[in-house]
């Protein structure tokens, strides 16, 4: 299915990528010709979709030459692709990607819930019913910092903390150093719960996965040092730190942003992760470990997006920065399925979602540049398949990327959705309680 939308949309590179994309294609072809300079392959007549010079992708370093501001490791993974296929080979790329971390959502919900049906169906919908399905013909990072995580979290249930597993797994997450800087706060988040968990089994080999992450950690300083000169340094090319751009955000405003805005959120886009809630007890209860790393890579994640000054990212399409740890969902999803979907309330929601979750993310998938710069694409599209619904949504950006509502609105709108989750949580458990004591039987 990802192939297929991805073909559908040309396999011609020149027509297809838009954005960073080229950019990293950019980098992908100089690493083939033997270097990591980025001017030889930016000044050839040949890539007519990207421009040069260009903003905020390439900047002058030390030796005279000019370096891509983009982490190497996603071009690193794809040159084979290319070498082997050429443009084909690299717009199937990602696809391939996808679909890895659909075969990794299920093996890791068939670990958790012990069911093979619940854990394909939770990968059927979390693959095509979530934002997962447009960014599976997007050449963006994300999906593979999604499937280093998917393949950690898949290790330490299969096999638990030993020390080749911790390697293992510091090894697989310190790689996304060197695809995006920014997923440090991924990586310290997973490392904090690890830690913790290490602490409470007092296990003593949680130095081998420090050293693991500590491996891409030195490549990724010495990168930095051959293209900017200093380890720490991650410049734009207007000549500015990166580090600038955390500095400019408003924090409140983007975490709410990030899972609530109509246009730019994740919740809207893939309205079935409300019903994960519903399997959170259920996953701290069963597996507190998993819950512990899922728990913190998500927070890491999430509370790094939400002090970066874009954090709506651009042009791109909703929650690109939350794609990474979107998968993490699956596990209480797939727990909530099980649990409840032989009830009516629970069936029709779910069913609704998925609905709704299919309906918008077919369309972005199919018609690539939906939604890429302004609202009005995504009113329409948003409004018809919530049948009229989805002003419970607030705006919290306008088309030109600019703040609207008041801080009294979302706290008003926060603390609304906060009486729902907790009702949707606790009334059923009382309906339920009430029957039994009243007639002495379950229904």
């Amino acid at each position: 299915m990802y192939t297929f939308f991805s073909l559908h949309n040309g396999p011609r590179i020149a027509s297809y990528y838009t954005g960073d994309e080229p950019h990293y294609v950019i980098l992908m072809k100089s690493l083939l010709e033997g270097h990591l300079y980025v001017e030889g392959v930016y000044r050839n007549p040949r890539p007519e979709w990207a421009t040069w010079p260009y903003a905020w992708h390439a900047v002058k370093g030390p030796d005279g030459h000019y370096y891509s501001t983009h982490g190497i490791g996603l071009p690193l993974l794809a040159s084979p692709f290319y070498v082997l296929g050429g443009s084909l080979g690299l717009i199937l790329f990602i696809p391939v990607i996808a679909s890895l971390v659909n075969l990794s959502q299920y093996f890791l919900c068939r670990r958790i819930t012990g069911e093979d049906y619940v854990s394909f169906f939770t990968a059927l919908v979390m693959g095509f019913a979530t934002l997962l399905c447009p960014y599976s013909n997007q050449f963006f990072p994300e999906l593979v910092m999604a499937l280093l995580l998917l393949i950690s979290l898949n290790l330490i249930l299969k096999y638990g903390l030993t020390s080749g597993v911790q390697l293992a797994v510091g090894l697989l997450l310190g790689y996304g150093l060197i695809v995006k800087a920014a997923y440090a706060a991924l990586i310290m988040g997973f490392g904090l719960g690890l830690f913790i968990i290490c602490l409470r089994r007092k296990c003593l080999n949680f130095g081998l996965f420090i050293a693991g992450t500590a491996v891409w950690a030195i490549a990724l300083g010495l990168y930095n040092v051959t293209a900017f000169g200093s380890a720490f340094a991650y410049p734009l090319a207007s000549g500015k730190s990166a580090f600038t751009e955390i500095l400019s955000s408003n924090p409140i405003f983007a975490a709410t942003g990030l899972i609530f805005d109509r246009y730019r959120g994740l919740l809207p886009f893939s309205p079935v992760l409300l019903f994960s809630v519903f399997g959170l007890r259920p996953l701290l209860k069963d597996r507190a470990d998993i819950f512990v790393l899922a728990a913190g890579a998500l927070l890491g994640q999430y509370v790094g997006a939400s002090v970066f000054g874009i954090w709506w990212a651009g042009l791109s399409l909703p929650a690109r920065y939350l794609i990474s740890v979107l998968p993490l969902f699956s596990l209480p999803l797939s727990l909530a399925l099980r649990d409840n979907i032989h009830k009516l309330w629970f069936k029709a929601g779910t069913y609704y979602t998925i609905f709704v979750g299919l309906c918008l993310n077919l369309t972005l998938s199919w018609f690539r540049a939906v939604g890429y710069g302004v609202n009005a694409p995504k009113a329409e599209l948003l409004a018809m398949t919530y049948f009229g619904l989805d002003y419970v949504f607030p705006v919290l950006l306008t088309s030109q990327d600019h703040l609207t509502i008041s801080l009294n609105q979302l706290l008003t709108w926060l603390c609304g959705l906060l009486v729902l989750v907790l009702l949707g949580i606790f009334v059923p458990r009382s309906i339920r309680r009430a029957s039994i004591h009243s007639d002495g039987c379950e229904y």
